[in-house]
C-alpha cells in the first residue's frame, strides 16, 4: 500500500486533486456531436475506486490509513497507469487546474494539451468504452477506513 503523495510522486504529472478524482467518479456533460450522431450526454470518466462523501472504497484497490489518508494498492496503481498511458490529456489537464475548479471537458483537454481539433465527445466515449472494458470492481465497496477492513485485505 502506497499514500497518495507517493503514488503522486511515481506518475507525473499526477498531483493529489487529479489523483482524487481519477479514482473516484469525475461527470462531464459532453455536447451533442451531431457529425458522430451523438446527442449531449454526461459521461462518468473517473475509476470509481473510493467514494470520498461516502467514506467507500473497492476494499482491495483502496483505503483509508489509520491516520486517515487515502491509500493505494499495487493493482490500483497500475489500473492508474494504464489510464494515464491511454489518456495521459487527461492527467495533464487536471495537474494544470488551480485548487477546487473543474472545467467542462473542452477546457480540460485544451489544459491537456489534446491535438486542436479533438472533439470532447469523441474523446471521451472513447475514455468511457476503455472504463467499461476494465473488469467491474465497484460491486465490492466497503466502509475506507482500514479498522473496517478483513484482517486478509489490511
Amino acid at each position: 500500500w502506497l499514500a497518495g503523495g507517493g503514488v503522486c510522486q511515481s506518475m507525473p504529472p499526477m498531483n493529489p486533486l487529479s489523483l482524487s478524482k481519477l479514482t473516484s467518479s469525475m461527470i462531464f456533460q459532453l455536447p451533442a456531436d451531431p457529425a458522430a450522431g451523438m446527442e449531449a450526454r454526461e459521461v462518468d470518466i473517473g475509476l470509481n475506486i473510493k467514494f470520498e462523501r461516502r467514506d467507500m472504497a473497492v476494499p482491495h484497490l483502496a483505503r483509508r490509513s489509520h491516520a486517515g489518508p487515502w491509500e493505494y494498492s499495487r493493482e490500483c496503481r497500475a489500473q492508474l497507469r494504464a489510464y494515464l498511458t491511454a489518456f495521459p490529456e487527461i492527467a495533464k489537464g487536471l495537474a494544470a487546474l488551480p485548487p477546487s475548479q473543474m472545467p467542462d471537458a473542452a477546457s480540460l483537454l485544451r489544459l491537456g494539451s489534446a491535438p486542436a481539433g479533438t472533439s470532447p465527445t469523441t474523446y471521451f466515449n472513447k475514455v468511457v468504452k476503455w472504463l467499461a472494458a476494465r473488469p467491474p470492481s465497484s460491486g465490492a465497496l466497503t466502509k475506507s477506513s482500514a479498522l473496517a477492513l478483513p484482517p486478509v485485505v489490511v
